[in-house]
């Protein structure tokens, strides 16, 4: 599961659906059956209700667990510039060693200091701040259901 994108979709309230099927499923070796049409190789989908497996994954990458779930699958479409951005948001959460620490500046010598970025509400700004202006450009009022 690629749960920096899976954050980055949930912040936006924005999956990039194409569409949503419900229905019985059965995850195993890599795949969904119960799917139709199925996914294409690499297309990214969305699976919820299952026990091992909600989430944002990449079909023909492997799922956490085998399983058999009542529950929904959404076929995902989501735009490079998005994913470009998810990673752009994965390098500042390591070089900032914390989704919730936004380090601004820092002074090595005879007294350690460092200054971190500070949100609106006073709080440390966490990535959901830092990267607040990009991720409007895919925001959605309500979650989406094709």
């Amino acid at each position: 599961m690629n749960t920096a994108l899976t954050e980055a979709c949930q912040e936006c309230l924005n999956y990039f659906a194409k569409s949503v099927q419900s229905g019985e499923f059965i995850i195993g070796d890599g795949k969904i059956e119960g799917l139709i049409p199925l996914p294409l190789h690499g297309q990214y989908i969305r699976i919820i209700g299952s026990v091992f497996n909600d989430g944002i994954f990449k079909y023909g990458e492997s799922f956490k667990q085998n399983e058999s779930f009542t529950g929904t699958v959404w076929l995902l479409a989501i735009p490079p510039a998005f994913l470009k951005l998810v990673d752009e948001i994965k390098a500042f959460q390591e070089m900032n060693d914390s989704a919730k620490s936004a380090l601004v500046s820092e002074k090595i010598g005879s007294n350690y200091s460092y200054t971190k970025a500070v949100g609106d509400n006073g709080l440390v700004a966490g990535w959901q701040d830092v990267f607040r202006s990009q991720l409007n450009n895919f925001r959605r009022m309500t979650e989406e259901r094709p």
